[in-house]
């Protein structure tokens, strides 16, 4: 597989005190996972008891469960790319990106979602959704444009 890193590309020491740190993060998100997923499952049983079959149209649902799959995902993505299982590539980098991009859509669209139900008129409960939205879209967007550059090393502007 043509993994598109350029013949000068300087690959990055993972360092004893980089696993460690890993690992302890890794650590907590696993245990905090456990929470967060049992207040989720709570939270989405709740639900069901109140709307049925409407829970699977509920956003904040389907937000919360898919930062939970996103936030695993990455999670051991970049744990294995530390103990070099997955080599650099730009298919590595590129599946890191979207992951993060959802990560970050979703936990600020949780957050708002959660604003919005204190807001009295639901029209300006969605612009607040949309702004926010087209917004960290843009944030997005700028990361792509850089970051990926940058990983690969292509250019010197970047790194």
């Amino acid at each position: 597989m043509q993994t598109l890193i350029p013949p000068h590309f300087v690959l990055e020491e993972v360092t004893s005190n980089d696993l460690v740190i890993a690992s302890l993060a890794w650590g907590f998100t696993i245990g905090f996972g456990w929470l967060t997923t049992s207040k989720a499952l709570k939270q989405t049983k709740q639900t069901w008891k109140r709307q049925k079959r409407r829970t699977f149209r509920n956003a904040y649902v389907w937000m919360i469960w898919l930062e939970i799959l996103v936030c695993l995902i990455f999670g051991v993505i970049c744990f294995l790319y530390l103990l070099h299982f997955i080599p650099p590539s730009f298919a590595f980098y590129f599946t890191i990106l979207p992951t993060w991009a959802l990560q970050v859509q979703f936990l600020l669209q949780i957050i708002v979602n959660r604003c919005a139900i204190l807001l009295s008129d639901p029209k300006h409960s969605n612009r607040i959704k949309i702004g926010v939205a087209v917004l960290i879209t843009a944030v997005n967007i700028s990361v792509y444009n850089i970051w990926i550059p940058a990983r690969l090393q292509i250019s010197e502007h970047y790194i």
